[in-house]
């Protein structure tokens, strides 16, 4: 049977973003449960979590076709919400993975498309050089170990803003928690279906 992982964003003793009166970890977990009962009607689904290099490993122990991890979106204006997702830098795999899963969110949650993006932690932007605070020559780019570390295709999916309140209003239900789980699970379908 085709092994699939579903990982929840951040783990118990770093728990992600707290806003809106909502704690990033304890929603996604709720999310990832849902998303692994629905997918093990068709697939042999783990969760794995916690400290991000022995999730990695442990991911790769497994070696299952795919790996996505549910994170919420988070930025400092809280009007804005909707979908996005990551994907490894030239990896094709990976980023047809995060268009899959984007765009089942957004077609099925109706919330606005943010992109699928490289999973860079930190881009120098033109006011970082003009400021002086970008890194020095020898600076590397720091990548997302999930993404980078996994042997499969992996993604992290966006399914909504935690730090919008129409967000927070229209999703942190346990009915629309279905609903995001549903999305999540229709992009896997969608993407397993065209990497055949």
């Amino acid at each position: 049977m085709t092994k699939i992982v579903i990982s929840p964003g951040h783990y118990e003793a770093y728990k992600g973003v707290n806003k809106n009166g909502y704690v990033e970890y304890d929603e996604v977990k709720k999310i990832t449960q849902l998303v692994k009962d629905k997918l093990s009607l068709d697939y042999d689904v783990d969760v794995v979590e916690g400290v991000l290099l022995d999730k990695v490993n442990a991911i790769n122990d497994i070696n299952p076709v795919l790996a996505v991890e549910i994170h919420l979106g988070n930025t400092n204006n809280s009007k804005t919400g909707g979908s996005r997702s990551f994907f490894m830098l030239n990896r094709t795999d990976s980023k047809s993975l995060a268009e899959h899963l984007l765009n089942s969110c957004v077609n099925h949650l109706g919330t606005k498309d943010r992109g699928a993006h490289i999973g860079w932690y930190k881009k120098i932007s033109p006011a970082m050089v003009t400021k002086n605070k970008a890194p020095t020559p020898e600076w590397k780019a720091k990548v997302d170990l999930f993404l980078s570390k996994t042997t499969c295709p992996s993604a992290i999916i966006e399914p909504f803003y935690i730090s919008s309140i129409g967000d927070c209003e229209q999703f942190i239900s346990e009915e629309q928690y279905n609903e995001v789980a549903n999305a999540i699970v229709e992009g896997v379908h969608s993407y397993l279906k065209s990497a055949k």
